[in-house]
Parts: structure tokens; C-alpha cells; sequence
């Protein structure tokens, strides 16, 4: 499910982005080294879009990747937004087993600070 929305966000965003860019699918596939079919399942959201052809995206479209979010971290007044996409960024890169395993941890010590704050407020 949260799939589902992440996919249709993404091609939402894809196709939105390019557009505003004045590009088409075959110049925004040039500009980010990756084939025109590519760049079309990704806009149907037929494909969920990899950190590294994201990456891609965002540079051949000029913005970074927390612009694609929706979110500029200079102006942002939200720390957990700024701190949330500083550890999606520093995640995009690292084996996708250390990026499951650190999910794991942050639920599992986000859980027990929860726990703890529930019981000393008792």
C-alpha cells in the first residue's frame, strides 16, 4: 500500500517537474542518461523509481532531491523534515541491506522512546 502511494507520487512529481522544465520525455531521457521507455513507465507509474535514476532525474531536471519532495531545507522551518530528508539522502547510496537494517533500528528505538515517554507520563 504505501507502495502504491509512493509510485503514484513519484510519477505525479516526474511529470509535473518535466513539464514545468519545458521538456519532453525524450529531451528529460537525454538530459539524464536513461532510455524514453524508461522515463515513460516511470511517469505512468509503472515502475517505482530507483535513488540512483532519481538522482539522474534530479540533475537533468536541475533541482535536488528534496525540491522533488516538495521541500526546499534552507527554507524549511521543520527540523524532522530537514533531519527525515538528510537521512533519506545519505541512505540513497548504501546496500540495500544496511538500508533495511537501519529502518529496523530507527522503528525498533522510536518504539522504546514512545514506550518510555508513555510511561513517565503516567
Amino acid at each position: 500500500m504505501e507502495n502504491d502511494k509512493l509510485l503514484e507520487y513519484t510519477s505525479r512529481r516526474i511529470v509535473a517537474i518535466r513539464r514545468e522544465s519545458g521538456l519532453s520525455q525524450q529531451a528529460l531521457a537525454e538530459r539524464a542518461d536513461l532510455s524514453v521507455d524508461s522515463v515513460g513507465k516511470l511517469e505512468r507509474g509503472e515502475q517505482l523509481v530507483s535513488m540512483k535514476t532519481l538522482n539522474k532525474l534530479c540533475q537533468a531536471l536541475e533541482i535536488s532531491i528534496p525540491v522533488f519532495f516538495g521541500a526546499e531545507l534552507e527554507s524549511s522551518e521543520d527540523g524532522a523534515q530537514k533531519t527525515i530528508l538528510s537521512l533519506c539522502l545519505y541512505l540513497s547510496g548504501k546496500d540495500p541491506r544496511h538500508v533495511c537494517l537501519a529502518n529496523e533500528m530507527v522503528r525498533q528505538l522510536i518504539s522504546g522512546l514512545e514506550a518510555d515517554e508513555g510511561s513517565t507520563n503516567r
